[in-house]
């Protein structure tokens, strides 16, 4: 039984999509399903419930729940093992991941913090960069891994994984009064905080209003500034309300109320981007894997 195998099956598990596994794996479906069916065998029990023309995720069988189980802690077991050797030979490895200020302050440190417990032979450098330049430096060379918020970009040449969402959120001080949920004509009434023209947040934003009719020059904007913790600290010094990314006021609960906005879900994914013909060494195989098991995202 390979290690690659146990990983497939997990991603599967996870999924419950073949398709979606082999984006992960960056290999066919076929080539999936047949790795499944291997295992099945050399098993000699169903993983899965299937049924013809299934639409619906795959559900493990009550076998596939026990082999579930067993198979996470075959890959903990395995990684100790790895970490052992690497440790006992004193073997080092370096990583440079380059962010954006947003996802750097509020979701790199949970990653890192995580990831340096179960890999502490890693040494991993990070650079933050504006939104707009990340790509850039990935092309020229200047970072192995980026994380990223627009998959949009140079597909011919950077390979995209999801692993996040972290969506944008209208937020007022706790004491603001206004209802949990407003519409949208209530929205463009309020004092608005909001970051500078360029910030991918603002696209996002703006996409959602046009489906409804509305766009950002409609919102009655009272202040522009930088990034999420200048709206914060703009909103807590008496500005009516201004949107951020949710996991910016994570640490942040009791001083902020989310006001919803009815229909609107302004929704923000966050993806791990390599260069798809570049070396995929062991230290980012440990990084890129162990970011979008989320393991890490149960400290947020």
């Amino acid at each position: 039984m390979r290690i690659e195998t146990l990983e497939i099956f997990l991603s599967v598990a996870d999924t419950g999509y073949i398709s979606r596994a082999a984006q992960m794996h960056h290999l066919t479906q076929p080539a999936i399903s047949a790795q499944v069916l291997t295992l099945e065998n050399e098993l000699e029990k169903k993983l899965f419930e299937r049924s013809l023309k299934q639409r619906k995720p795959l559900k493990l069988t009550k076998d596939g729940e026990i082999f579930y189980s067993y198979a996470y802690k075959m890959l903990e077991l395995h990684d100790a093992m790895l970490r052992e050797m690497n440790k006992a030979n004193g073997e080092k490895f370096s990583l440079t991941v380059a962010t954006s200020p947003t996802n750097g302050t509020h979701v790199f440190p949970y990653i890192i913090e995580t990831f340096k417990k179960i890999h502490p032979n890693v040494d991993v450098r990070v650079i933050m960069e504006q939104g707009s330049n990340i790509h850039r430096k990935l092309l020229d060379g200047g970072c192995h891994i980026a994380i990223t918020t627009n998959s949009d970009v140079c597909r011919d040449e950077i390979l995209y994984e999801k692993f996040m969402n972290d969506p944008l959120v209208l937020i007022a001080r706790s004491d603001y009064p206004a209802k949990n949920t407003i519409a949208i004509g209530q929205l463009v009434t309020l004092p608005i905080v909001l970051r500078v023209s360029g910030a991918t947040s603002l696209k996002i934003l703006n996409d959602e209003l046009i489906k409804f009719g509305y766009s950002i020059k409609d919102l009655n904007i009272v202040l522009e500034v930088l990034d999420n913790e200048s709206v914060k600290q703009s909103v807590l010094a008496g500005f009516s309300a201004g949107f951020v990314t949710a996991s910016s006021i994570k640490a942040h609960r009791g001083e902020f109320r989310v006001i919803n906005i009815k229909n609107l879900k302004f929704d923000r994914n966050l993806y791990l981007m390599r260069l798809k013909n570049g070396i995929f060494t062991r230290a980012m195989h440990y990084f890129w894997n162990f970011t979008i098991s989320k393991k890490w995202n149960k400290k947020q």
